[in-house]
Parts: C-alpha cells; structure tokens; sequence
C-alpha cells in the first residue's frame, strides 16, 4: 500500500478518538459536578447555621406588643411616683414655710421686747 488508510480505518480512529473526548469530558464534567455539589452543601450548611441562629435569638427579643405592655405599667408607675413626690413635695413646702413664718414671728417678738427693753432703761 502506498500509506493510505482505509475510510473504515479512518473512522474507527476518529470515532475512538470522539470517545476517548467524551470520556474525559464525562470525568471533567462529574469532577466539576462534585466539587459544585460539595460548595453548595457548605453554603446549605452555613445557610442553616444562620437561620437556627436567628431561630434562637428570635427567641430572646421581646414583641412589640409585650414592650408596649410593659412600657405602658413603667410610664403609669412613673407617674404615681411623681404624684406622690409632688404630694409629698407640697407638704415640706408648706412646712417650711410655716417653720419660715415662725421664726419671722419670733424674730419681731424679739425686735419688740428689746425695743421695749430698750425703752424701759432709757425711761427708768
């Protein structure tokens, strides 16, 4: 033969070569599948780690309707401490000035007894 090749031979060859092509593209293919697989069951993971986190510290936070109830019985509190301080207030008030009207009292009383005093030895 004058180094030809027979179209039978020729297409094997190229058929063993089209398979040899997607064999490897097979292997290519489920090494990229198992490392994609294997980088979303991590995010999955990670995924779940966070929702159970959240999950719990859901549980620690208090609802708007309980913050209103207990805000609610902390600002009524806070009022009646201020009216029994303003009450309270009032009374020390006016017992300052009471004790304040006294000793302006005791104070003229004085102012008069040595007024008069003072009379009595300048006449006597």
């Amino acid at each position: 033969m004058d180094g030809s090749v027979s179209l039978r031979e020729l297409l094997e060859s190229r058929f063993m070569q089209l398979e040899q092509r997607i064999e490897e593209s097979q292997r290519t293919h489920s090494a990229v599948h198992a490392v994609a697989e294997l980088n979303i069951n991590r995010r999955l993971d990670e995924m779940n780690e966070l929702r159970d986190q959240i999950t719990e510290e859901r549980g620690r936070y208090i609802t708007r309707d309980q913050l209103d109830s207990r805000l609610g019985q902390t600002i009524a509190e806070y009022h009646a401490l201020a009216e029994r301080n303003a009450a309270r207030l009032s009374i020390l008030e006016s017992q300052v000035s009471n004790l304040q009207g006294r000793l302006w009292a005791f104070g003229a009383a004085v102012t008069v007894l040595i007024a008069g005093a003072a009379l009595l030895v300048k006449f006597l």
